[in-house]
């Protein structure tokens, strides 16, 4: 395609896709301003200029891009239907992140334990609203459907999160269309470059305005939420959450970056996305967001608390104690009950042990340590 024939087809691309996510949210038609649309037509135009592409890297922009799409017009139909929420203010959220695959799953689930944070759970991630109550969400089609769905797939056996559990802030940040979702997860090196190069202020503040949404009726609670990509936008982050309490969690590069790839290389066919270039998109992205963090983090220290992985598999409930005590939380018997209930439950491994190593990806530990070093020296010295 030439250059016109290629915006062409990325205009009526993006015209279906508004077609699309209208219909199916009951001819809603009200996406908000239209910051968004530039970040979309990057990764549209990404899509058909990708070396992979073709019908099934369609078919995942396509489907994920409507989804987001529909998500604004909930959350635009919502702010209309509940005026003055996003004047709320937000008690300072309890916020988890690290490089993916560094451990902020397990401490995500087993903090939700504790009933004096709100999470946005997994099913209702992509249709915001006001939170229900737990008991109503039988009465809701979208967590019907994801339990059903879940029901047939089984659990995740490498990362595994339940309809009730609480989601990554990734499905929230996304709806901006300035998102690592598409920058390193999918083979778009179009959309990548692109993303790198962009402010996330304005997707961190709608990102607020949305939890301001989900918490319309809980504003006393405090927000426990969790994403790797906040390594990334952690300035962004930290802008729009002045008061935010960040829990780091460190675990050695070597590990991150092939479990990552790994992870990744299970929803790509190697015609598509080849584990080497898999493995080589992923340390450059890591490492890059390893060093934005550690940025951040030297500039902001008395916002983190640090957390090594080791000390999380060995003794989890003191890593939560010691968070508690950083922050000046306070822990009831009742949760710390429930929290070590959660842990005998959920062992290391119940689903399968993922097994994995760099070279599969065209990596070596030595590469992998270079790439980091920067990364790593900072650790050492803000611990």
């Amino acid at each position: 395609m030439d250059d016109g024939d290629v915006e062409s087809a990325v205009n009526r691309w993006s015209d279906a896709l508004h077609r699309e996510a209208s219909t199916a949210c009951g001819e809603l038609d009200d996406f908000g301003n239209g910051d968004y649309r530039t970040g979309l037509q990057v990764l549209l135009q990404a899509a058909l200029s990708s070396p992979g592409a073709g019908e099934l890297l369609t078919d995942r922009v396509h489907n994920t891009a409507r989804s987001a799409l529909q998500a604004r017009l909930y959350a635009e139909a919502a702010w209309k239907a509940h005026p003055g929420v996003r004047d709320n203010d937000l008690v300072r959220p309890l916020v988890i992140t690290g490089l993916p695959r560094s451990g902020t799953t397990v401490m995500h689930q087993m903090l939700a334990n504790d009933e004096q944070f709100q999470f946005v759970p997994q099913w209702l991630s992509e249709h915001p609203m006001p939170r229900p109550e737990p008991e109503s969400w039988p009465e809701f089609e979208a967590y019907r459907t994801a339990v059903a769905s879940r029901s047939v797939s089984g659990p995740d056996l490498v990362h595994d999160v339940p309809p009730e559990a609480p989601t990554e802030c990734i499905a929230m940040l996304r709806q901006s269309f300035v998102s690592t979702f598409w920058a390193v997860n999918m083979p778009l090196p179009g959309y990548a470059d692109w993303f790198w190069e962009q402010d996330e202020t304005a997707s961190y503040a709608r990102y607020k305005d949305v939890l301001r949404l989900y918490g319309t009726h809980t504003t006393e609670r405090t927000w426990l939420l969790k994403n790797p990509s906040h390594t990334i936008g952690m300035r962004a982050l930290l802008r729009a959450f002045p008061d935010a309490c960040v829990v780091e969690l460190r675990r050695d590069p070597v590990e991150t970056i092939s479990s990552g790839a790994s992870l990744i290389s299970r929803r790509w066919p190697a015609d598509i996305w080849p584990p080497e270039e898999i493995g080589r998109h992923r340390l450059e992205s890591w490492s890059r967001a390893g060093m934005r963090c550690a940025e951040a983090h030297a500039d902001h220290a008395e916002s983190f608390h640090v957390v090594r992985y080791e000390d999380l598999i060995e003794d989890p409930f003191a890593v939560a104690q010691a968070i508690y005590e950083r922050f000046d939380l306070s822990m009831s018997t009742r949760a710390a009950a429930t929290m070590r209930e959660w842990i005998v439950q959920l062992p290391q491994h119940q689903h399968g042990v993922h097994s994995y190593t760099p070279e599969k990806f065209g990596l070596s530990r030595e590469g992998i340590l270079s790439a980091f070093e920067g990364v790593l020296e900072s650790w050492k010295l803000r611990r």
